[in-house]
């Protein structure tokens, strides 16, 4: 699934820079005057999107590191 996520991102990647007049309905659609613009401002949701995630993965990996070492330590009372 995360191979094939990348594979897909990358392939957009080169499919934008590689035809950027693909993108100009779309960034007109959105009333922004460069495709540049679109695409910075693309690139601000996925790295914002990828840092909630992470944060909430290291959030959840945190409790469980928290709930054993607990069981651990009630273990050896």
């Amino acid at each position: 699934m995360e191979i094939a996520s990348w594979l897909i991102m990358w392939g957009f990647a080169i499919v934008v820079i590689t035809f950027p007049e693909l993108l100009r309905t779309f960034a007109r659609t959105f009333l922004v005057t460069r495709v540049f613009d679109l695409m910075v401002i693309g690139g601000f949701i996925l790295v914002i999107s990828m840092v909630s995630s992470a944060y909430l993965r290291t959030k959840k990996n945190e409790k469980k590191l928290e709930d054993l070492a607990r069981k651990l330590s009630l273990k050896k009372k």
